[in-house]
C-alpha cells in the first residue's frame, strides 16, 4: 500500500486579474541538496518573486503560504501555520463581504 505524501509547503495566490502557475519554475531541473523539498521550495519562491517583479502587485488580493519548515519563503507572502488558515485567507480574499 502507497503511504500519503505529506506536503512540504502550500501556496495560494489570489490574483483579481489573472491566473498564475508556477510550474515554469521547473522548467531546468532541480539538484537535490539532501533531497528534493527545499531546492524545490526555494525555487518556486524565486520563481514568485520574479513573476512579481514582472506582473506587479495591483492584481493581488492575497498571498500565503503554509510550510513544514521553518524556513522563509519571501516570494511566497505571508506565512501561516497551517493549510486551513491558509485556505481560510485564501477564500476570504477570494470571495470579499460574502462572511467565509
Amino acid at each position: 500500500m502507497l503511504e500519503p505524501v505529506v506536503e512540504e509547503v502550500g501556496h495560494t495566490p489570489v490574483r483579481t486579474d489573472r491566473p498564475v502557475s508556477f510550474a515554469a519554475a521547473f522548467e531546468a531541473p532541480v539538484r537535490p541538496e539532501n533531497g528534493l523539498a527545499a531546492p524545490s521550495c526555494k525555487e518556486v519562491s524565486r520563481y514568485a518573486e520574479r513573476l512579481e517583479r514582472l506582473w506587479g502587485t495591483s492584481g493581488v488580493a492575497r498571498h500565503g503560504y503554509a510550510p513544514i519548515e521553518d524556513k522563509p519563503l519571501a516570494g511566497l507572502g505571508e506565512v501561516y501555520g497551517s493549510f486551513a488558515e491558509l485556505m481560510e485567507a485564501a477564500v476570504a480574499a477570494a470571495h470579499p463581504g460574502s462572511g467565509a
